[in-house]
């Protein structure tokens, strides 16, 4: 088992290398303090995410358990399904500009 994030998710270039490259489990752990983090981890490829403090700390944590759950579990869809075309800033149309109207 590997652990990797003592503050947050840290470089998302370092944190893919260590996915793709090690051939054991990653769980991420250590500075995880939002459900989109730990959802975007899973997308990354981690086995698992670790959220104590998160929600230990929440103003109600029951609910911010459940919101890890279903972020947890849409990483690992999405992670599954393979992402398509992700741009990394900026936006590009993905429907034609033209003749749309016309339909």
């Amino acid at each position: 088992r590997d652990v990797l994030g003592s503050r947050g998710l840290g470089d998302v270039y370092k944190r893919q290398i260590l996915i793709d490259e090690i051939d054991l489990p990653i769980i991420v752990d250590a500075g995880i303090g939002a459900p989109s983090q730990a959802c975007e981890a899973m997308e990354m490829g981690a086995a698992a995410v670790m959220a104590n403090t998160a929600v230990a700390t929440a103003d109600n944590c029951p609910m911010m358990a459940h919101a890890f759950k279903l972020a947890i579990e849409a990483g690992r869809a999405a992670y599954l399904a393979k992402l398509g075309r992700v741009l990394e800033s900026g936006a590009e149309a993905s429907s034609p500009l033209t003749g749309f109207l016309q339909d």
